[in-house]
């Protein structure tokens, strides 16, 4: 399980504050060599999340940009899966990885940086319908469009960009978002469901859901981790899981 704590890199650092007192660069103009902003989504073992709709836009530049996939959900989110990857993981909490996560890709293909990301999504456990906004501020894309680079694993030296937003879906309709690259992940804040919709996003309501596998799946799940589904255990739920540290973005950095 990983514990979050406060991000001290000094490379990263340096690279934080060149990239905030820079003048000269606006924050959603990318760089030639960044690769295009995505999005990926972590939901619990035992309370899974489907994505139905999400997309990117930019206000002053005037485009939206749709993001599609976000495929495998169940089988991405089963404990078989995940214990390949994460160590330790009780089927409740968070699981961090890429092979554990969905991810969703952009149809244009935009380098530059959304003002805001928009998910609408379905907590499959307890059959709900939430939408998530995640506003980019000019810190934020100022740390995104920022490169800098990291030692992988062969020792190399590694140039690199943190331009995958990370949404981990709680089945209250909480969402914890995160920022990925660089071989870490930046925690960034927690947010409130912008919406409650009695519909998902492709207007199938909670009768057709209960139609479908979904609910029969996770309760099999349960049984097999004897686990307890009701009342969800929140000190359980709440919890991250990730084989490397999961940092937290001091607000001194971005001064």
């Amino acid at each position: 399980m990983s514990v979050i704590k406060r991000l001290n890199g000094p490379l990263i650092r340096l690279a934080l504050l060149l990239a905030v007192l820079s003048s000269t660069a606006c924050a959603s103009t990318a760089p030639d060599d960044m690769p295009e902003w995505r999005v990926s989504v972590s939901s619990s073992s035992l309370f899974p999340t489907k994505v139905t709709k999400s997309y990117g836009t930019n206000h002053q530049e005037n485009w939206t940009s749709q993001l599609h996939a976000f495929s495998q959900f169940m089988a991405k989110s089963d404990m078989r899966n995940v214990k390949k990857w994460l160590d330790g993981y009780d089927g409740y909490g968070l699981p961090l990885h890429t092979f554990t996560m969905v991810r969703g890709v952009q149809v244009s293909g935009r380098k530059s940086l959304p003002d805001e990301v928009n998910l609408y999504w379905t907590s499959l456990a307890n059959t709900q319908f939430y939408v998530t906004r995640f506003d980019l501020d000019e810190k934020i894309k100022r740390i995104m469009a920022s490169k800098d680079s990291y030692i992988g694993r062969s020792g190399d030296e590694i140039s690199c960009y943190r331009t995958e937003i990370v949404f981990g879906l709680l089945p209250n309709g909480q969402a914890k978002v995160f920022l990925k690259g660089c071989g870490e992940l930046i925690y960034l804040t927690e947010l409130k469901p912008e919406k409650v919709m009695d519909k998902d996003a492709q207007g199938f309501s909670a009768e057709d859901y209960i139609k479908l596998s979904y609910l029969t799946r996770i309760q099999k799940r349960a049984e097999v981790a004897g686990a307890t589904l009701d009342p969800i255990p929140w000190d359980k739920v709440n919890k991250v899981y990730s084989n490397g540290e999961v940092t937290e973005l001091n607000e001194s950095y971005t001064k």
